[in-house]
């Protein structure tokens, strides 16, 4: 029969060491010691000790635990020869001895285990990985490490890389995380060769003071051109919003600016985004009210401060949009507060550029009226539009639809009429001595729908039927002023909308086949009285299986103008689209361009992507990758080469980037990874070289 003892006599010496429960199969005491064997277990808050024999030295306060030790605890597991346990300070130490961390997957071998402190363990002689034991893919072997609990980081210190047993590098000190979390320190490194820049080096380094918030600095030097610095501030100020702040300049060397004819030598901007969902949530009732907040701004002094925050060149618009939104809900109405400013980065200044500075929304949502199927909505809108030269205006405009819904033969058909009511009122500001007048518009327009929604069963399959009829007759305008050309109105046709939806189901509720079409047709036209008649088809032979079909038909030319096919394929093992636009008639841009991607995995961890863009028209390849990657489970790496040519706009012009791209990644679990990027660069002023 096993013996339990409650080692109050530990207690008493061990201070605030805590009860220790120890059970063994034969236990001797006496006033110097405990001695306990036949398979001992030790119970200390969340840890569990096993060993054949444990000896406690009562004067001295060392508990010694002999024979094939393990120590269980929530995080790790240790195996040792022998383990003295000092219970006045709750250190430990152990000869010859493997230590697993559950968390990280991690594990260490070595010739020596002690604890300096509660938080800080001591390991000599050892060896690190996190791939199998037997055979590791890779390791480190190190003199000395230092395993801070508290910071959760071990520091190695003389550590050398093994790679397939082989050494491959070899460093004075390293450091890394035992967990999966934010921690300050350096983040890997980027560093790649451009024609235009020379060597790039990029070294991020990461401070999280606090879970909220942390900073990301990231210097740079490219060789060839200047070196910079980008910082970012994230942090979280709730559990329902968060944001960003980023700034930072490049200083282009004096050369780089002549040789290139820069307007600016040094590029330098900074980006605001914030968001929340409950931002106002202390002073609104939440059964009733819900709000957000949406803050994108941007602030540069021209587009480099864009294109050279990262290693690889982004494609941009050169005019750069800052957006502010708000809005506040409750069941049946909606408020709004916007706000957009741009910066156009080909001009010296914006003082010409219009704003939208601010603009507001109120929305009242379909309502019903005291008459049965009987509904209004409104939506009332007032925007702003400013800039510091030139003609401003202030655009307030309302509409306001009355619907009736009348259902018909047992609701087989549904016919709805609705009056629209719209109405505009523009004042104008700045006019300089212009005789641009005030502007008041007021029109209303009669719609009248026949829909119906029939679904009927087979044997085979589901069908769904859906049919409309949409009439719109414009009733009444009235207007008194000036439109200017920055001004927009709703102005309607006559006109007749006409479509049909089926969707085809089999009995696991699978959707198979959707049929989509409409026509409109304008009534009051002499000419191109019809648009373009669109289809859809979507056929899925599968859950795995699909084709994608788009068709437009211009009644106008009287052919074909816009076909876009689409093939997708998807399993456990391959992911593969196909893609091809074709459109060609005189009032559109002629488009035939080859989309394509492939994904597939093989054995022992490797899979395969590639891609392709392709003007079919131009007979150029605007980009194609190929990327392989493998992963071991410890470890994995992944090279890619790449081909594109990029339209960008720069502080010099508009260029034209034809970039290679040679990637290779390598990453080693719960340790980090290294990156190399060769890149090279074909510039033109317009266009591209090989055209």
């Amino acid at each position: 029969m096993r013996k339990k003892i409650v080692l109050s006599l530990i207690l008493s010496c061990a201070l605030n060491a805590g009860t220790y429960t120890m059970y063994a199969g034969s236990v001797e005491s006496d006033a110097k010691s405990v001695i306990a064997s036949d398979n001992v277990m030790i119970f200390h808050n969340s840890n569990v000790y096993r060993a054949k024999k444990a000896v406690f030295d009562k004067k001295i306060k060392l508990l010694k635990l002999i024979g094939d030790v393990t120590v269980i605890n929530k995080n790790s597991t240790i195996k040792s020869d022998f383990i003295n346990i000092k219970l006045d300070k709750d250190t430990l130490k152990s000869g010859k001895f493997f230590i697993f961390d559950t968390q990280s997957g991690l594990w260490l071998r070595g010739s020596e285990y002690f604890d300096q402190n509660k938080d800080i363990h001591i390991i000599k002689n050892s060896e690190v990985s996190s791939c199998n034991i037997e055979k590791p893919d890779w390791k480190i072997l190190f003199k000395k490490a230092e395993f801070n609990e508290k910071q959760e980081f071990i520091y190695l210190y003389s550590p050398t890389f093994y790679f397939k047993n082989k050494p491959v590098f070899a460093l004075p000190w390293f450091a890394f995380p035992t967990v999966r979390k934010r921690k300050s320190g350096l983040l890997r490194p980027e560093f790649g060769v451009k024609v235009d820049s020379g060597f790039i080096y990029m070294q991020p380094y990461f401070y999280a003071p606090s879970q909220s918030w942390d900073v990301e600095f990231t210097p740079q030097i490219r060789t060839s051109r200047g070196v910079g610095l980008y910082t970012t501030v994230r942090f979280a100020d709730t559990p329902y919003s968060k944001g960003k702040v980023t700034f930072g300049s490049f200083y282009d060397k004096d050369s780089f600016v002549l040789e290139k004819s820069l307007k600016n030598s040094s590029h330098y901007g900074y980006d605001i985004s914030y968001e929340s969902h409950r931002f106002f949530d202390k002073f609104l009732k939440k059964d009733s009210y819900k709000d957000g907040l949406w803050l994108d701004f941007h602030y540069l002094n021209d587009i480099d401060y864009e294109n050279l925050k990262n290693m690889n060149i982004k494609s941009l618009n050169k005019l750069v949009t800052s957006r502010f939104n708000y809005f506040l809900k409750r069941d049946r109405d909606y408020i709004g507060l916007y706000a957009k400013y741009f910066i156009d980065t080909d001009k010296e200044n914006n003082d010409d550029t219009m704003q939208e500075l601010p603009s507001f929304q109120y929305h009242r949502f379909t309502t019903n009226l005291p008459l049965k199927n009987l509904t209004y909505s409104i939506d009332y809108k007032v925007k702003n539009d400013y800039r510091k030269k030139g003609l401003n205006a202030t655009l307030h405009e309302i509409n306001l639809p009355l619907k009736l819904d009348i259902p018909l033969f047992s609701n087989y058909i549904n016919f709805s009429i609705s009056e629209n009511l719209y109405y505009s009122k523009i004042y104008y500001r700045k006019r300089d001595g212009g005789l641009i007048k005030d502007l008041k518009y007021f029109s209303n327009y009669h719609k009248f729908i026949v829909s119906s929604d029939l679904t009927k069963g087979y044997k085979d399959f589901i069908h769904n039927l859906q049919l409309e009829a949409s009439l719109q007759v414009p009733s009444f305008e009235d207007k008194d002023g000036d439109i200017a050309d920055f001004i927009s109105i709703n102005k309607e046709e006559k006109n007749l909308k006409l479509s049909a939806n089926q969707y085809f189901y089999n009995y696991d509720n699978f959707n198979y086949l959707t049929l989509r079409t409409s026509q409109t047709i304008y009534l009051d036209r002499d000419e191109d009285r019809y648009s373009d008649l669109y289809n859809e088809i979507i056929y899925k032979f599968s859950r795995k299986f699909t084709i994608h079909e788009n068709i437009d038909y211009s009644n106008k030319y009287n052919k074909v103008k816009k076909v876009q096919s689409t093939l997708d394929y998807e399993d456990d093992f391959y992911d593969f689209s196909l893609s091809h636009t074709y459109q060609k008639a005189p009032d559109v841009d002629y488009v035939d361009y080859l989309t394509a991607s492939l994904k597939f995995k093989l054995n022992q961890g490797y899979e395969f992507e590639s891609s392709l863009d392709y003007d079919i028209d131009k007979s150029l390849t605007k980009s194609w990758s190929a990327k392989l990657f493998r992963d071991k489970g410890c470890w994995n790496y992944s090279i890619k080469y790449k081909e594109s040519i990029t339209p960008i706009f720069t502080s010099g012009g508009v260029k034209s980037y034809k970039n290679k791209g040679l990637y290779f990644l390598v990453n080693f679990a719960n340790i980090g990874g290294i990156s190399y990027e060769y890149t090279q660069d074909d510039v033109t002023d317009s266009g591209v070289k090989d055209e």
